[in-house]
């Protein structure tokens, strides 16, 4: 089959959100990282410099149900066991570090503030964001279906990994918007998703594909121009030998039982 291809790598992105203190108007702020690396998020309070952590209890929670870390008179009284060898807190402005970021930390982190048994500082995020894994850059397969010599049916497969939450593909054909028949696979709904789109095409002329993989406002696109000069199929026991005048094995996947014939 003739088969034309073209990679990219993977990268991905949390996003969290930093609440203002109470009698504020709430004003996100957005902190972005990469999975697999550090990030740290601001307490939005600092402890004077006349007083030190042991006149404190500092709890920090996700999503109000979940502390991921608590300190009572200066010593670490509690860790969720998911957070374990992965977080740290600053002793003076209470910033909360994770390291490595992982997608499961997707959500809205609170910082509560005790001293002398009363709450005086509470800092709690009314939406969740969500975690984002950016998508490999698609990859665009063109194979050779017709089993004539006209070499017109074509299949066309765009496939993009390793990204969070769910994306939308799109397409476009000479520069026309064209649907793939998509498919997802994902391990649950907190996993990174594989989209796969699926074009049948009738090819006449040179065309120009583009395959756009969409997730939280994010765009990754790929294009892949198709002469029909260079569409080549391979000679196997059970195919005909189909091979145009300018056809070149870098153009082409080889069978395994393939030999390439003599130009027209």
């Amino acid at each position: 089959r003739a088969s034309f291809r073209k990679q990219g790598c993977t990268t991905a992105s949390l996003t969290f959100v930093c609440p203002s203190p109470p009698g504020q108007a709430l004003q996100e702020k957005v902190i972005r990282s990469k999975v697999g690396e550090k990030v740290s998020l601001p307490c939005c309070h600092e402890i004077p410099s006349s007083e030190s952590l042991h006149k404190y209890r500092v709890y920090w929670q996700k999503n109000i149900t979940d502390v991921v870390l608590a300190y009572s008179e200066g010593n670490m009284i509690s860790k969720h066991k998911r957070y374990q060898q992965r977080t740290e807190m600053d002793p003076r402005n209470l910033t909360l570090w994770i390291s490595p970021v992982e997608i499961l930390d997707n959500g809205s982190y609170q910082c509560v503030v005790q001293r002398n048994s009363m709450v005086f500082l509470l800092l709690n995020g009314n939406q969740i964001s969500l975690a984002s894994a950016d998508f490999s850059n698609p990859n665009i397969t063109a194979e050779v279906t017709a089993d004539s010599c006209d070499l017109t049916e074509m299949v066309i497969m765009c496939t993009s990994h390793g990204g969070f939450p769910k994306p939308k593909i799109s397409g476009a054909l000479n520069n026309v918007s064209v649907e793939w028949n998509a498919s997802w696979v994902s391990k649950s709904s907190l996993s990174p998703y594989n989209v796969t789109g699926k074009l049948l095409l009738n090819v006449t002329k040179d065309v120009n594909i583009t395959c756009s993989v969409e997730h939280n406002g994010f765009v990754k696109s790929t294009s892949l121009f198709l002469s029909i000069d260079l569409v080549c199929k391979c000679l196997c026991k059970d195919h005909p030998v189909i091979l145009s005048v300018n056809c070149k094995p870098k153009y082409f996947e080889a069978c395994n039982t393939a030999q390439v014939g003599s130009e027209l």
